[in-house]
């Protein structure tokens, strides 16, 4: 999932899918551009891209984005932090 910050008159966040192989191109300094390619697509289309999850600023998603933007919320306040060791 790709996520890009918006700044408007308040901060909220777009949801983007991409795929694992396309994550996995942040590796590489050519992959990191192509990724972020992709990233400027996905802000320059906002919530029109094919690739548009859902949004936390709610009137940008219709009710199945919306279900999915309840279903990404639980799953991100299930994560703890206090549970990443550093090495």
């Amino acid at each position: 999932m790709l996520a890009v910050n918006v700044l408007a008159l308040w901060r909220y966040t777009r949801y983007y899918s991409i795929t694992k192989e396309e994550y996995d191109l942040h590796r590489t300094a050519k992959g990191l551009k192509e990724l972020d390619n992709i990233a400027w697509q996905c802000i320059s289309a906002e919530n029109q891209h094919k690739r548009f999850l859902c949004s936390d600023m709610m009137p940008e998603n219709t009710p199945e984005q919306e279900s999915t933007h309840a279903k990404l919320s639980e799953s991100l306040q299930r994560y703890d932090a206090s549970k990443i060791k550093f090495i």
